[in-house]
């Protein structure tokens, strides 16, 4: 490079006079870096991937305010990566090189792609040894679960109530099914009156031996029981519907001479 003018040099590129970016991939350079590269306050671009560079990362190219892109992957870098005091930059990777260390925490937003193939540790690659960024992995795996242990106990505890609520619904449908069925066996009910003119109701299902049987009390002469079927051979008159049943007026005239008049529901 004979040429006085280094914004003519291959790779070089200058805006109004001052350098601004260097883009000198796959060009065999080898050695250590200059110090001077600090002194191009306007760079914003710097790619030397693909040579044989050794030695540290110069810490003065974080003075560079307009850097916005640094490759420096595929050389023989050794140390550290600096911790850079420049903006954020929008393209950075230093892979496989010789780096060690602790990644800087303004470099753990990007990709781990960006730090392979070197001896670092840190976000985003793997925890450093005694540092604190393990725990913080455990703390964020130690929330997950508790908020899964908590979604499963409102799901068992929902799933426990609805099974609360299913019960008590069946309890609750036996008890009127069986309060039901008392009606139906209540259903059959009768009014005997007799001649003192006092009636007295009784069930007919009140034992299974007297089904179909109708029983009188207050008129000792008529009898103690009297069937269904031979209440029926008398005159009936239907009264009407009550809440057990059909009411019917009925007359046996073959029993004290036709002045027993009975009142039965069936």
């Amino acid at each position: 490079m004979t040429n006085p003018r280094p914004c003519s040099w291959q790779g070089v590129v200058c805006t109004n006079g001052r350098v601004t970016a260097l883009h000198l991939p796959r060009m065999g350079l080898s050695g250590k870096l200059p110090a001077g590269l600090g002194n191009l306050t306007k760079l914003q671009t710097l790619s030397l991937r693909f040579n044989a560079l050794t030695g540290p990362i110069p810490v003065d190219l974080g003075n560079l305010a307009h850097l916005d892109t640094l490759t420096l992957e595929h050389n023989g870098f050794t140390g550290s990566v600096p911790d850079f005091s420049a903006p954020p930059l929008t393209h950075f990777n230093v892979s496989y090189n010789h780096l060690n260390g602790s990644i800087p925490k303004r470099f753990w937003r990007l990709d781990k792609s960006a730090f392979e193939g070197n001896l670092l540790c840190g976000v985003p690659l793997q925890p450093c040894p005694g540092s604190n960024n393990g725990s913080k992995d455990k703390t964020r795996k130690s929330g997950k679960l508790s908020k899964l242990i908590l979604i499963l106990g409102i799901v068992i505890v929902s799933l426990f109530g609805a099974l609360i609520l299913l019960l008590l619904f069946c309890l609750g449908r036996k008890t009127r099914q069986s309060g039901d069925s008392s009606n139906a066996e209540a259903s059959e009910h009768v009014e005997a009156i007799g001649d003192g003119g006092s009636a007295v109701s009784d069930s007919a299902s009140a034992s299974p031996r007297m089904e179909n049987i109708l029983v009188f009390f207050g008129n000792t002469e008529i009898g103690s029981t009297l069937s269904f079927d031979e209440l029926m051979d008398g005159t009936a008159v239907a009264l009407g519907i009550g809440t057990f049943g059909i009411t019917y007026r009925m007359m046996r005239r073959s029993l004290c001479n036709g002045k027993l008049i009975c009142s039965v529901t069936w």
